[in-house]
């Protein structure tokens, strides 16, 4: 079960929120400034759900 999520996961596109260095993972896009208005232009691109993982602020 462990290599079906870690696959799965790295599959999926991901948006990472920082003002640090580029992330290391696959189909990666890094978020730098403007943060709400490109969450808002995910949501208004994407169908289905969009997964928020390790903060609390966003």
């Amino acid at each position: 079960m462990g290599k079906l999520v870690v696959s799965e996961m790295n599959s999926m596109p991901k948006y990472v929120v920082t003002s640090g260095d580029p992330a290391p993972w696959r189909n990666t896009t890094v978020i730098g400034s403007d943060v709400a208005e490109r969450v808002a232009a995910l949501k208004a691109e994407t169908s289905g759900d969009i997964l928020a993982n390790g903060s609390g602020q966003l």
